[in-house]
């Protein structure tokens, strides 16, 4: 017989039945079963230059990109590991398990962000030891992917009424070690939309992400700048003046995100506030990009450098996002629950 519990979402109480894994769970569950494969062969790739005596002498004189190369391999063997008992409490539908797949996918998203950082310290290291074809418009491409992916389904885990039916078997309050093997509790009275959790999840990580690529971009910008000769930038007036602004609203943009996400971590009651003039700051900054570009498209080629995707996919979307979170922070209930200290 099925197991039943109170869908927390439903209103009027109403006891349902649990389901089992389908929908849109299959896609997790093949990303579980394939993702141990795909950690283990980019391990190895990223190991097997230091099998090599002269790469290793060669790779002496960059300790921090040594550094970095040991922390990334830290953090795939814990994601990989990980992985496999997930997967195990997957198919035993733990009530642990949405919670186990949020650390899952911030694993994900830590190596994604740590392979950015890497290549953009040392490029030429990075294409001669790691991966000979890359480029910083495909390592931003995959690294916004896995983003977007990880951020969707950490979302999903938390509020999807699939998931709420099917892991129930264990006890929420005992955390993810200790519950494991807890007897089930599934008639939990319904709560509030309260703390970080949910939708919240996604400006979260934009906190996180959004000012290292700012801040990633800025510095790639300044050194396109100053590759240019002097005579170059005296004949741009115009176009200097709007990078300085521009400059300026990214630093801007930078220090605001990082004070937000301390706000946003001890839920302020000035969060909300917060980050509407952050959302306003970043959409500000997307549109001096098109402003840019108009004013002088050869100074602007220069300037956001050769292999570059198209600037008005990245404005677009950034206009969009920061504006659908806009009307999120102002109607949201959960939002009005969680910052209140």
């Amino acid at each position: 017989m099925a197991q039943e519990l109170v869908d927390p979402w439903d209103d009027d109480g109403e006891i349902k039945p649990a389901v089992g894994i389908g929908g849109w769970l299959w896609l997790p569950l093949l990303h579980l079963i394939a993702a141990p494969f795909l950690i283990a062969m980019s391990l190895m790739a990223r190991l097997k230059p230091l099998s090599q005596p002269a790469n290793i002498h060669a790779l002496v004189g960059h300790p921090a990109f040594l550094a970095l190369t040991a922390v990334i391999g830290i953090v795939m063997l814990a994601r990989l590991l990980f992985g496999l008992l997930c997967l195990l409490q997957l198919f035993r539908k733990r009530l642990q398990l949405p919670r186990m797949m949020t650390v899952w996918y911030g694993f994900g998203i830590a190596i994604a962000a740590l392979g950015v950082v890497q290549f953009a310290l040392f490029p030429a290291v990075f294409t001669q030891f790691v991966e000979p074809t890359a480029t910083s418009s495909g390592m931003g491409m995959s690294a916004t992917f896995s983003f977007v992916i990880s951020g969707i389904f950490i979302v999903y885990f938390d509020v999807a009424e699939r998931v709420k039916n099917t892991f129930v078997r264990g006890d929420a309050q005992k955390g993810i070690w200790r519950g494991l093997f807890a007897p089930a509790d599934p008639k939990l009275p319904p709560k509030d939309p309260v703390g970080l959790g949910g939708w919240l999840l996604l400006p979260l990580l934009q906190l996180v992400v959004t000012p290292l690529y700012v801040a990633l971009d800025l510095v790639k910008k300044i050194l396109h700048h100053t590759a240019l000769s002097r005579a170059e930038m005296a004949s741009h007036h115009a176009f200097l003046l709007i990078a300085v602004v521009a400059t300026v609203v990214a630093i801007t943009a930078i220090a605001l995100g990082f004070y937000c996400l301390s706000q946003f971590l001890r839920r302020r009651q000035r969060v909300p506030r917060l980050m509407l003039t952050w959302y306003a700051v970043n959409i500000l900054l997307a549109v001096l990009l098109p402003v840019q570009m108009l004013v002088d498209r050869v100074m602007f080629a220069k300037l956001i450098g050769p292999g570059a995707a198209h600037p008005m996919v990245g404005v677009v979307t950034a206009i969009v996002i920061n504006a659908a979170l806009i009307a999120y922070f102002l109607r949201s209930r959960r939002v009005k629950n969680t910052f209140v200290r």
